[in-house]
C-alpha cells in the first residue's frame, strides 16, 4: 500500500514501502536494507516503520551510477 505526501513545490510524491521498493526495483529487501545502511538511498521513518519516497530512491540511485561513471 503506497501514500502519497505533497511536497513544497506543490508536487506529489509517492511513499511506498521496503517490499513494494524492492518489488519495483527487482531486488530483494535485503539488499534494500543495506543500501540504507550505507546511505545510498533514503528512508523516511514513519513512528516504527519506514517508507521510501520513489522520486528521491530514483534520483539517489542515478546519482549513485553517476558518480561510478566519473
Amino acid at each position: 500500500m503506497s501514500n502519497t505526501k505533497q511536497t513544497k513545490a506543490g508536487q506529489v510524491s509517492e511513499l511506498i514501502t521496503k517490499a513494494e521498493l524492492a518489488k519495483r526495483l527487482k531486488v530483494s529487501t535485503r539488499t534494500i536494507d543495506l543500501w540504507v545502511n550505507e546511505n545510498l538511498i533514503p528512508k523516511i521513518k514513519i513512528n516504527s516503520s519506514a517508507r521510501f519516497d520513489w522520486d528521491n530512491v530514483l534520483v539517489a540511485l542515478k546519482n549513485q551510477n553517476g558518480k561510478e561513471a566519473v
